[in-house]
């Protein structure tokens, strides 16, 4: 029987480490008319976008803000888009090729990413893997990582996948 294989895309499929420092630095600004440090941001990755956005705001002493949260949220995917088209996004080294395998294979394939839907698109089309993944759960801005996972087992089990297990292939114990 087949397995059920979820990866996170930053740091597990592609590194965009600058493009989510600068997305994330943009919204800031626009919003808030603050620079966050991009040691602040990295420190955030593997998280979901609430996730991130709350430690940020509390890594530079501003006060939790529902409504300041929301409208980064809203414009993050507007920044993400323009951060991303100034760079090249490639999938990591074997990247391809273990996709490749486990799709012979007949292995179940999906990916779990704390990146809003919109950026996680542009994401796995620039780096052209979109095409390896039947399942895309995404943070819709309001979820927690463990929410995004179940998230997927759950859409999987809708479309009746019979797998044994669930494998989680990431870069954080986030």
């Amino acid at each position: 029987m087949a397995n059920l294989w979820l990866f996170d895309i930053d740091g597990t499929l592609v590194d965009i480490r600058d493009v989510q420092i600068a997305a994330t630095q943009k919204d800031f600004e626009a919003v808030l008319g603050m620079h966050v440090p991009a040691d602040i941001v990295l420190a955030t990755f593997g998280m979901s976008e609430i996730e991130s956005l709350k430690s940020i705001f509390k890594a530079m002493d501003i006060p939790y803000n529902k409504n300041l949260i929301e409208k980064i949220i809203d414009l993050h995917p507007l920044n993400f888009a323009k951060a991303l088209s100034t760079n090249e996004i490639k999938p990591l080294e074997g990247v391809v090729s273990a996709l490749t395998s486990l799709q012979k294979g007949k292995e179940y394939l999906g990916v779990v990413t704390g990146n809003l839907e919109g950026p996680a698109r542009l994401i796995l089309e620039r780096a052209d893997l979109k095409d390896f993944f039947s399942i895309l759960s995404c943070d819709d801005g309001k979820s927690e990582r463990k929410q995004i996972v179940q998230k997927a087992i759950d859409e999987s089990k809708k479309r009746k996948y019979n797998f044994d297990r669930t494998i989680v292939i990431g870069d954080t114990t986030k």
